[in-house]
């Protein structure tokens, strides 16, 4: 495995972050994979760029969004896509799963269902229909991309990082 100067500073925990981890292991390149647990966050919050998590400490400086840092690790890789376009569709399906993140799963599904933050919702059977039949749609459109353009892999011929950000 190739060495690195990079930095990942996130939870003790499979999110986020998790993509980014596993870019790095595909890639074949080591890197520091700096966990910190969630009741210890309060304490570093203000010493990060935006107060969370993650970040990615790198030789040119500090990269915070876990989207943005996934595309920085799967392009240093080479697994963001060949050429120009594929880039472009590698960013599209990263975009697609994550308005469908933001729309269904954080704000519908991950207060009661994962964090138990909140009670569950008297329409809760309802909130899943809805998202699973989201997911569908998203995972079809995905798909699409492949089969349009005769590839074995989303965007090209060999493994890329999106399938990550399915995780």
């Amino acid at each position: 495995m190739a060495a690195s100067q990079d930095k990942l500073l996130y939870l003790n925990a499979k999110a986020r972050g998790e993509a980014i981890r596993m870019l790095y292991a595909l890639g074949g390149e080591k890197y520091e994979d700096k966990r910190v647990d969630f009741q210890d966050l309060p304490q570093i919050k203000g010493d990060l760029p935006l107060g969370q998590v993650p970040t990615l400490e790198t030789k040119h400086g500090v990269l915070t969004q876990s989207n943005s840092i996934a595309r920085y690790v799967a392009k240093k890789l080479g697994l963001a896509g060949k050429e120009l376009w594929e880039e472009a569709l590698h960013d599209v399906v990263i975009e697609a799963v994550q308005a469908c993140i933001d729309a269904y799963a954080v704000p519908n599904i991950y207060a009661w269902k994962v964090f138990k933050f909140i009670p569950t919702p008297e329409n809760s059977e309802q909130i899943l229909e809805d998202a699973k039949n989201k997911w569908i749609k998203v995972l079809n459109y995905i798909e699409s991309i492949a089969e349009k353009r005769g590839k074995k892999y989303i965007i090209g011929d060999s493994v890329c990082g999106i399938p990550f950000h399915l995780f």
